[in-house]
C-alpha cells in the first residue's frame, strides 16, 4: 500500500476553474446542459517546472441516444453545476513527484467531461429534447479550456502532456494530433490511460457496440469535431478504393483508437490492460460469471481463461497493427490486471510492475528518451495462466477492482 502522505495530499489538491461565460459565449462552449465548462487547476510546485504542463481528460464514456443524453445532462457527465470546488489528484495528476515520477511538479489540469462524445463532438444548433436544451459541443469546450490554459501561461509552454482515462483516453487518440498543433514549438507527448477500445466482435460476433459508437458520433456532429485527425483527413480525401466492409464511410472508422492510433503523428505512451475491465464487460460481453467474480479472474474456468487470452491475443494483434507501437518515440504498458483506469491510484500507478519495472518508472523513462526505438519503451504483461490462480503477474493485487 502507498504510504498516507499529509503533505504529498495537499499537493496533489486541485481547483475547480470554469472558463468565462464570455467566451463561452462567444465560442459556443458548454456542457451538454449549457452549463460552463471547466477543470480542475494546480500549479506547479518547482520553478524549474514552470513552463511545463499535464492536460488530463477526465473520462465517462459517452451517449448513445437523445433520450441518455439528455438523462446525462442531468448529472456531473453532462453538466458542471454538481462539480465540486476541489479534486484530489492520484496517478498521473498526483503532485508528489514520488509517486508522478515524471510530471508530479508540472503544472496540472483535470478537464472535466461534460459532452458526449469523446471531446469531439460539434453540432451547430442546439436540439431540445423533452423540453431541455442540449449542446453538442465537446470540441469547443476543448479549444475554450485551451484558450483559457494559454491565458495562464500555457502559450508559453515548453512541454505539454496530454492524458485522460476512458473516453478521455481515446479522445487522446481522437484529438492529440490536433491539440498538438496548436503548440507546434513546444516539446508535446501524448499518454492515453485505458483509451484503446479495440474493434472487435462479442462472444456472439456481433459488432453491436461498433454501430453504437459510430451512430452516436453522427448524432452528435463528431465529423465536424475531427480537423487534426489524421486519420479522418486521409480516410476522407483518400479513402481505400473499395468498400467498408463495415457498411459505413471510411472516416468513421477513425473514431476507433486502432485506426486513430496507426495515423498519428505525436509521440505517444499507451497505457492500458489487454483485459480491460470495461472492454470486457462493454464490447467482449461474454464469461460474465468469470469477468464479474472473484478478484483478478480467480473464479474462472480453463475454458473461459482460454476466452480471455484469446482477447488478450487478438487486443495485441490489434494494438500493434503496422507497427505504429514500435515507432520511435512511441511506448506502452500493457498489462495483464482486470482494471479500468487504474493509472488513477497512486498504488496501482507507483508498484504496478511488468518485468520488475513499475508503470511510474516506464513513464519517466519514456518520457525523458529522444527518438530512441519504441520497443525500448513498450512492456507487454504474461498471458493469464492457463490453471488457476490464473492471475500471472503478482503486482495486479495492486489493481482497484
Amino acid at each position: 500500500m502507498v504510504a498516507f502522505n499529509m503533505s504529498s495530499m495537499m499537493a496533489s489538491v486541485m481547483n475547480l476553474m470554469l472558463i468565462s461565460q464570455e467566451r463561452a459565449d462567444e465560442t459556443g462552449a458548454y456542457c451538454l446542459d449549457g452549463s460552463l465548462p471547466g477543470f480542475y487547476y494546480a500549479p506547479a510546485t518547482n520553478p524549474k517546472a514552470n513552463n511545463s504542463w499535464l492536460i488530463y481528460l477526465q473520462g465517462g464514456g459517452y451517449c448513445a441516444s437523445m433520450d441518455d443524453c439528455a438523462g446525462r445532462a442531468q448529472g456531473p457527465a453532462g453538466s458542471s453545476n454538481p462539480w465540486g470546488e476541489t479534486f484530489v489528484g492520484e496517478g498521473p495528476l498526483s503532485g508528489d513527484p514520488a509517486v508522478n515520477l515524471a510530471w508530479g511538479d508540472f503544472h496540472r489540469i483535470r478537464v472535466g467531461y461534460c459532452d458526449g462524445y469523446f471531446y469531439s463532438s460539434n453540432r451547430e444548433d442546439p436540439v431540445m429534447v423533452g423540453g431541455q436544451k442540449l449542446y453538442f459541443r465537446g470540441k469547443r469546450v476543448l479549444n475554450a479550456v485551451l484558450d483559457t490554459l494559454d491565458d495562464m501561461g500555457m502559450i508559453n509552454a515548453k512541454e505539454i502532456v496530454l492524458s485522460g482515462c476512458s473516453a478521455g483516453g481515446m479522445a487522446v487518440y481522437l484529438q492529440g494530433d490536433y491539440v498538438h498543433s496548436r503548440y507546434p514549438n513546444t516539446r508535446f507527448r501524448n499518454a492515453p490511460v485505458s483509451g484503446f477500445f479495440p474493434l472487435h466482435a462479442d462472444y456472439e460476433g456481433s459488432k453491436e457496440e461498433m454501430y453504437n459508437v459510430i451512430n452516436a458520433g453522427q448524432m452528435q456532429g463528431a465529423d465536424n469535431g475531427m480537423d487534426g485527425n489524421n486519420c479522418w483527413q486521409q480516410m476522407t480525401t483518400s479513402p481505400p478504393p473499395f468498400e467498408n466492409p463495415a457498411g459505413v464511410p471510411w472516416p468513421a472508422m477513425c473514431i476507433f483508437s486502432n485506426f486513430s492510433f496507426a495515423f498519428m503523428n505525436t509521440s505517444t505512451f499507451v497505457i492500458n490492460s489487454e483485459l480491460d475491465a470495461y472492454s470486457l464487460e462493454v464490447i467482449w460481453g461474454g464469461d460474465k460469471e468469470c469477468v464479474d467474480g472473484e478478484f483478478q479472474f480467480g473464479s474462472c474456468s480453463p475454458k473461459e481463461i482460454r476466452d480471455l487470452n484469446n482477447w488478450a491475443h487478438d487486443f495485441r494483434g490489434v494494438i500493434r497493427g503496422d507497427n505504429t507501437l514500435f515507432r520511435s518515440g512511441n511506448g506502452a504498458f500493457i498489462g495483464s490486471c482486470k482494471e479500468h483506469c487504474g493509472a488513477e491510484s497512486d498504488e496501482m500507478f507507483s508498484q504496478m510492475k511488468i518485468n520488475g519495472t513499475t508503470m511510474a518508472q516506464a513513464i519517466y523513462n519514456w518520457y525523458h528518451s529522444e527518438g530512441e526505438p519504441g520497443e525500448r519503451h513498450v512492456f507487454l504483461d504474461c498471458y493469464l495462466n492457463p490453471q488457476q490462480p490464473a492471475m500471472c503477474n503478482p503486482a495486479c493485487v495492486h489493481a482497484p477492482n
